[in-house]
């Protein structure tokens, strides 16, 4: 009964243990080896069988008073689903269950070590990346201040760019637009009002001045320079635009005007006017 019991454990054993890892790579070729193993421990031991029956047969030749009578072997192996499968001894079992935990600490093991190099090597990507990105920022910063240190110009940092103001010289919207061209800029393209608040803190109240705004090329339709890009924030004065035309030419540029603190106005683009220039980034 004992005996009995041993072996349906071991089968029992079998059975979890194939349903339980048949899913892992790493496992499912232990699985194969030790069915390879299995295999082979059942050829040797039908193997050795035919010989105790060849022993078994010479003995009885060699006796001539005795009669040969085959050793009752039990078959070495039992079935699970149909499959044989080599039984062992309890000892061969536990010789088996500590090497599939041996096999599992050094999986564990292995998996640990690979893991540490993984992060070791990612560590190292990362310093690296973080001294190249110091060394394009500070690339970037300095053709920064190559631009800022144009002849003749004087590039501030207001509220989230850098941006020229003429306060001395006036120029025709045109002229503006180019002249902030040769100072590798742009007539001023105000995004949103926390821009417009924040250059118009910086404006001499009694000047007007030139931004990007126009409807040169279709009227009432405002772009930002001579692109096709619609102005992305307007600030009229409450009277404005109107479009007045003064000597066959009508209102197209805009500026922030004087009085009407410093809100936006069309104009004609011929007036000359202060102007404000923004970085080009």
């Amino acid at each position: 009964m004992r005996y009995f019991l041993v072996v349906l454990f071991s089968a029992l054993c079998h059975t979890i243990l194939a349903r339980g890892l048949q899913d892992n790579p790493v496992f499912y070729d232990l699985e194969r080896r030790l069915v390879r193993l299995e295999d082979r421990q059942f050829s040797e031991s039908q193997n050795l069988e035919h010989r105790m029956l060849e022993m078994e047969v010479q003995l009885g030749t060699q006796q001539e008073d005795d009669k040969y009578t085959p050793l009752k072997l039990e078959p070495n192996f039992y079935e699970v689903d149909g499959a044989k499968v080599i039984r062992l001894p309890p000892s061969e079992n536990m010789k088996l269950i500590e090497r599939l935990e041996k096999l599992e600490k050094n999986w564990e093991k292995d998996l640990e070590e690979k893991i540490s190099k993984f992060t070791s090597k990612y560590d190292n990507l990362a310093e690296r990346f973080s001294v190249v990105e110091d060394q394009v920022k500070g690339n970037l910063n300095a053709e920064l201040e190559e631009k800022i240190r144009i002849p003749g110009s004087n590039y501030k940092w207001i509220g989230s760019k850098h941006y020229y103001i003429e306060h001395e010289n006036q120029l025709t919207w045109f002229a503006a637009l180019s002249k902030c061209g040769m100072l590798n800029g742009k007539l001023a393209s105000l995004q949103n009002e926390e821009e417009w608040s924040a250059i118009t803190d910086h404006l001499e109240a009694d000047k007007s001045y030139w931004i990007d705004i126009n409807d040169i090329l279709e009227e009432g339709e405002y772009v930002s320079g001579l692109s096709s890009q619609i102005a992305p924030f307007l600030k009229w004065e409450a009277r404005e635009p109107n479009n007045l035309i003064l000597e066959n030419s009508s209102e197209d540029c805009v500026e922030l005007r004087r009085d009407y603190n410093h809100y936006m106005n069309d104009i004609v683009c011929s007036e000359r006017n202060y102007y404000i220039c923004e970085l080009n980034i």
